[in-house]
């Protein structure tokens, strides 16, 4: 083994951001999945050249990133029906829409199923008639791919690029470009943790087999009946749909409690108020006991309501250059946070002695979804 190979970050710590796989000259960065699912880089040492460009982009390795306090808060929805596909107020929908008319690029995350096999990854997207593609929340980790090298392309010809993801992955194609590029914006978003690809894709192949027929999209964050009560929608490609409540549903449920997170998750740096993004994003839980003269004078519940966190100078001016079609009302950031603990802290989800070690709901939590579906027991 050669003492001078670079270290990627340990498998408690690597967030699977992909930086070092973006940016390895030679392609000697593979992925592999470890034995929960969740994706894992790797080194083939035949292919390095020991640049080290791979543990020096790696945002767990080193504290590249400039993270901020946010500088402003509010409670905004979208003005236009865009807002209907979207999990809460459609903040992230409403500005891909008008960067996209003014001739620049948008980044987020899509979910695809073919045959009950669920993709779920990081997509380009230039047409209007495309955002619907990428709108909704994804309980699920989604693949990055090679997604950093396309957006460098877009920002060094010049066009302006919205780009949006969990934190980590924010912090990842930041520390990819290694550089601030004027043309970017990004927005990250309150992220409770990531369950890995492969327990979605068990959950889906138990869903088919269930309702007895192959399945054509999960929606996570339904509106069927409304903002707030968390049910997902599932349709058949018969075209039948099916109404899922959290509390019913194994993966989901375990979803909510933490159990099911990638390692990194119980620990994340990014779980707290210094924040990553230009500007954050998420659904305003308890608004209307925050905020009630809001909802009263200004914003309707209906439809849901989001949360917006300016952390950069860019963050202002992504909001007033773009976001023209959202209704802004200001809100304390406390308000915001009462209800989104992961602005506070990660999932405490990990045991403390002499070093840490993976919490027992964890690990209980992933063997009782495998044991279920082995078994062929209601999920």
């Amino acid at each position: 083994m050669n003492l001078n190979s670079p270290k990627l970050a340990s498998i408690e710590n690597c967030t699977g951001c992909l930086s070092c796989y973006n940016i390895c000259p030679t392609s000697a960065i593979y992925i592999v999945k470890n034995k929960e699912g969740f994706i894992q880089p790797k080194i083939n040492s035949t292919k390095c050249i020991s640049c080290f460009k791979c543990s020096s982009s790696c945002p767990e390795m080193n504290d590249k990133e400039q993270n901020k306090i946010p500088i402003k808060s509010y409670a905004g929805c979208g003005k236009n029906k865009i807002i209907e596909n979207s999990a809460s107020g459609g903040i992230f929908a409403t500005l891909a829409k008008n960067i996209i008319s003014n001739g620049g690029t948008v980044y987020g995350v899509t979910l695809k199923i073919i045959n009950n096999i669920p993709e779920v990854y990081h997509t380009r997207i230039s047409n209007i008639d495309n955002i619907k593609d990428i709108q909704g929340s994804k309980y699920v980790q989604s693949f990055i791919g090679k997604i950093y090298i396309e957006v460098k392309k877009d920002l060094d010809n010049g066009k302006t690029v919205l780009f949006s993801g969990t934190p980590c992955q924010i912090a990842g194609l930041k520390s990819f470009l290694n550089k601030e590029y004027k043309n970017l914006y990004t927005v990250d978003l309150i992220c409770h943790g990531v369950p890995s690809i492969e327990m979605f894709s068990k959950y889906l192949i138990y869903l088919s087999k269930k309702y007895g027929e192959s399945l054509s999209s999960f929606i996570f964050r339904s509106k069927c009946n409304g903002w707030g009560p968390l049910i997902a929608t599932v349709t058949t490609e018969s075209g039948i749909k099916k109404i899922i409540n959290y509390r019913n549903s194994v993966y989901l449920s375990l979803f909510l409690k933490g159990y099911i997170y990638r390692d990194s998750c119980y620990n994340c740096k990014y779980a707290n108020l210094v924040r990553i993004g230009d500007i954050t994003i998420g659904d305003y839980w308890g608004v209307e006991k925050e905020e009630p003269t809001i909802l009263k004078n200004k914003l309707s519940k209906e439809e849901g309501i989001s949360c917006i966190l300016i952390n950069s100078r860019k963050g202002i001016k992504l909001l007033q250059d773009f976001g023209k079609d959202i209704i802004i009302a200001e809100s304390k950031l406390i308000k915001i946070a009462t209800n989104n603990s992961q602005l506070i802290k990660p999932v405490n989800n990990y045991i403390h002695k002499k070093k840490r070690i993976i919490g027992l709901n964890k690990v209980l939590g992933i063997r009782l979804f495998n044991i279920l579906y082995k078994f062929h027991l209601p999920l």
